[in-house]
Formats: C-alpha cells, sequence, structure tokens
C-alpha cells in the first residue's frame, strides 16, 4: 500500500474536480486575470431568464442571479433551508450561462428536478 501522502497525491491527480484551498485559488486567479472588487449588486428580472427573453431559467427554482456593477454574475441557490449552492464564473455575462446540469448530483442530472424530490 503506497503511503498516506503519496496516495493523496495519486488521488488529487485523477479527480477532475479538485478542492482548492482558497489561499491557492486566489493565488491563480490574481496570476491569470487579476481580481476585482465590486462595489454593489443588483438583482435584475431579465437575468432570470434563459435565451429567449420569456422562460424563467431553471436554475432560478429556488434560487437567484445576481449582477455585480462589473457585470460579472453570481447565482445563489437554496437546495435545503441551511444549505447553499454558490455558482460564479468570471466568463457567465448572461443569466442562461448558468445551466441546470449538476454534475455532482449521482441520481438526478438537474438540481431543480432533485429539489422536487428533496
Amino acid at each position: 500500500m503506497p503511503a498516506p501522502a503519496d496516495y493523496h497525491e495519486s488521488v488529487k491527480a485523477r479527480d477532475p474536480y479538485l478542492f482548492i484551498p482558497a489561499d491557492e485559488f486566489f493565488q491563480q486567479v490574481e496570476q491569470s486575470i487579476g481580481t476585482r472588487q465590486p462595489s454593489s449588486v443588483k438583482l435584475l428580472d431579465e437575468d432570470q431568464l434563459l435565451a429567449d427573453g420569456k422562460t424563467p431559467n431553471p436554475v432560478t427554482y429556488r434560487g437567484r442571479i445576481f449582477r455585480f456593477n462589473d457585470g460579472t454574475l453570481l447565482l445563489v441557490q437554496f437546495i435545503r433551508p441551511q444549505v447553499w449552492r454558490i455558482r460564479f464564473s468570471v466568463v457567465n455575462k448572461t443569466g442562461d450561462d448558468f445551466t441546470d446540469y449538476n454534475r455532482y448530483v449521482k441520481l438526478m442530472g438537474c438540481c431543480s428536478k432533485h429539489l422536487l424530490i428533496v
């Protein structure tokens, strides 16, 4: 059996969803795109819709998409009363960029469907 440190390193190498400590994450962000600090946030109705401008985005079934003043978006989903899911990516420019696909739920492929049965 490999030594514990070797085992953990081998798991990290094969796991496509790595946990990155906050210090390392922000260091990587600073080196790649730099950090920005928004000064305000808005809740806009149009960010809650799909690209057609009429259909509600399934990710907003139990959540909301917020827009920072620098144009970036933040999705907060209320999975259970004390469990929140927060999603952020600097590449998302519209609410439609957030999909309902949930790679972490093994039984259901969509978070909104999972919420209906919880």
